[in-house]
């Protein structure tokens, strides 16, 4: 599961993106039109978790008026934080260390290090 705060608008209005890049962080990326009626797009996207709880969160919590799109964004927070509960991450601590008793050596793979990696599979 993703967790994408994306805003799209017509490229002649991707000045609205530059200030919200400028606040939330994130990336801008331009699409040529789809249809030769259509015109081009430009898409801001906030992709980070890390980034979410820094600066998305807050600034919707903040800036957005009581509206379905306020509703939307709660659902959207609540689904965030159960996903996080269940997947928890282990960035900034570190490698993992091998899942056999005593051993602490970091995981190649499967939880096991280089030595009980290759006990378990040969190879």
């Amino acid at each position: 599961m993703k967790f994408v705060f994306c805003v799209e608008v017509a490229q002649r209005d991707q000045r609205l993106l530059e200030l919200l890049r400028r606040h939330l962080g994130g990336g801008i990326s331009w699409r040529a039109a789809a249809q030769e009626h259509h015109q081009p797009t430009a898409t801001f996207a906030v992709r980070s978790h890390l980034a979410h709880h820094q600066r998305t969160i807050p600034f919707m919590e903040h800036y957005l008026l009581q509206s379905a799109k306020r509703r939307q964004f709660e659902q959207w927070r609540a689904a965030l934080a159960a996903y996080e509960l269940e997947h928890p991450t282990r960035w900034g601590r570190g490698p993992s260390s091998c899942s056999q008793p005593g051993c602490g050596q970091p995981v190649r793979g499967r939880g096991l290090c280089r030595m009980h990696y290759y006990r378990a599979t040969g190879y």
